[in-house]
């Protein structure tokens, strides 16, 4: 793996990730931000069924903290066609918010089952996000990111999940995720643990950000 940053003060960070070049086993992502069976086993890609484009719903994520998760096997990785809401048709991880009462792993746990029908056996935590959206700050707020490792059924399609798929490592869909997706997942995806702010524009391209790697996080 390669990274090329070019020099950025991030108050304290172990390590700049603002990463430009992001290279996977002979693959290049080239970003364009500014500054900056069970138990995981079962088949291959499923043909979901048709659907209807479900309304896009005002939501306040800035008062909620809000998770993300993605499932790995064997260098692929899940990803979701997004049902509804902010980034709907994107592909993108499985979570939401937090409800009153539950941690955040198990805000976490309990998204994924009910977005895509799994239970989850196995996690770590490997990112913690801050976003912004000057256009619309109701969009922003803090997003904790989970690698899944291990859980039992399989993924299914609902109406938050248009399409449950599995893409390598070094082959993302990068031009249906987030922008800012396609510069930290595949740090995640990698084995790192991250901390990231990002500003996103009306066009939902990264403006700036920054991002540093984490040895080990606090409890």
């Amino acid at each position: 793996m390669v990274f090329w940053h070019p020099p950025q003060k991030l108050g304290g960070c172990k390590r700049n990730l603002g990463t430009h070049l992001i290279k996977f086993g002979g693959c290049s992502s080239v970003s364009r931000a500014s500054p900056c069976g069970g138990e995981g086993r079962g088949g291959g890609t499923r043909q979901p069924p048709k659907i209807a484009m479900a309304e896009r719903v005002e939501i306040d994520y800035s008062k909620s903290q809000m998770t993300v998760g993605y499932l790995v096997r064997e260098n692929t990785v899940l990803l979701v066609e997004k049902g509804r809401n902010i980034g709907m048709g994107k592909l993108v991880g499985v979570g939401g918010r937090q409800e009153d009462g539950e941690t955040l792993e198990e805000t976490a746990k309990r998204e994924i089952e009910e977005e895509i029908g799994v239970k989850v056996t196995k996690m770590r935590k490997a990112a913690e996000m801050e976003f912004v959206f000057p256009h619309n700050p109701k969009y922003g707020g803090h997003v904790t990111g989970y690698v899944v490792e291990e859980w039992e059924g399989e993924p299914q399609v609902t109406e938050e999940a248009k399409t449950v798929d599995w893409y390598e490592f070094g082959d993302l869909p990068v031009q249906r995720m987030w922008h800012d997706n396609t510069i930290w997942v595949p740090l995640i995806l990698d084995g790192k643990n991250v901390r990231g702010r990002f500003v996103i524009g009306e066009d939902d391209r990264v403006t700036e950000h920054t991002l540093e790697e984490v040895d080990k996080w606090q409890k």
